[in-house]
């Protein structure tokens, strides 16, 4: 796309004018120029590893040869940054030499794990995994009429849910979304 190829070019020409690196400029520094990662750790953490970039990802491996250990923690089924290039497949795809799989959540009621879970089955490539509610039934309140422009409807049922005695939690894919239901 044209436009992107423009602004492209000036953000290459204003970093090198200014002699500033970005995120990605410092991933590929340090995957071309660092062995190791800054204080020889023993042990890499990885947490939220289905959300690593390949960029990202190469330089954990590059930097894990010289550990004693690794370790990765994710979730296949909580992949949300596909938009920056990342694909749980290449974390997941290969079988780990030991595996803790965490199967009982605390906070998911019945009804709300059996309304995700009927969502997740539909993605092309996942890893099956036991995963099981709390144990309290909840519900779900779809609010299709309602949206993060005109909270009124979602607010109102939730005045009513609380006068009940009940919990309300919102759930939205950005915090821009919540902001009028916040205010």
């Amino acid at each position: 796309h044209p436009q992107f190829c423009d602004f492209v070019m000036k953000w290459e020409a204003f970093k090198t004018e200014n002699e500033y690196l970005d995120f990605t400029d410092m991933l590929s520094v340090s995957l071309r120029d660092f062995e190791a990662a800054p204080g020889d750790p023993s042990v890499l953490f990885l947490d939220e590893s289905q959300d690593l970039a390949p960029l990202e990802l190469a330089l954990a491996r590059k930097w894990a040869k010289s550990m004693d250990r690794l370790v990765v923690a994710g979730d296949d089924d909580q992949a949300l940054y596909a938009f920056k290039g990342a694909d749980p497949q290449t974390i997941f795809a290969e079988p780990p030499r030991s595996e803790t799989v965490l199967s009982q959540s605390y906070r998911v009621p019945r009804a709300v794990h059996a309304l995700a879970n009927s969502w997740i089955k539909q993605l092309s490539w996942r890893v099956e995994k036991e995963y099981l509610p709390r144990d309290a039934d909840g519900f779900v309140t779809p609010m299709w009429s309602a949206d993060f422009g005109n909270p009124r409807i979602a607010i109102a049922k939730t005045k009513e849910l609380i006068a009940e005695d009940k919990t309300v939690m919102f759930l939205a894919t950005c915090s821009y979304m919540l902001r009028g239901t916040i205010a």
